[in-house]
């Protein structure tokens, strides 16, 4: 079994990774880059599977569907999802914060 600091490690590299996709994310519908978005949606999606983060990987999916699109997707929810992956993100924290706490 991996020690608790190892999964804490894992926990935090996926939360700066999710840090960074958000922000490509933005860029990328700012953009109307939806191939991109369909891909940062994909590691979003894997991201949040491998860490067992349902939330997160169920976001992900929305996102690697197409559901940013416009002509997927007749309204554009992509505050609605963005504000999702931050509150998937305040989650995570919270968890890895209560859960695994840093070695004193």
């Amino acid at each position: 079994m991996m020690p608790a600091s190892g999964v804490r490690q894992i926990f935090e590299a996926i939360l700066a990774d999710l840090g960074s996709r958000t922000a490509a994310l933005r860029a990328a519908i700012a953009k109307q880059d939806w191939p991109e978005t369909r891909r940062i949606g994909h590691a979003i999606k894997g991201g949040g599977s491998m860490a067992g983060a349902v939330q997160l990987a169920r976001l992900g999916a929305l996102v690697e569907a197409g559901t940013l699109e416009p002509d997927v997707n007749q309204s554009d929810n992509s505050s609605t999802i963005l504000a999702d992956l931050g509150t998937a993100q305040e989650n995570l924290k919270r968890m890895l914060e209560v859960e695994f706490k840093a070695s004193s």
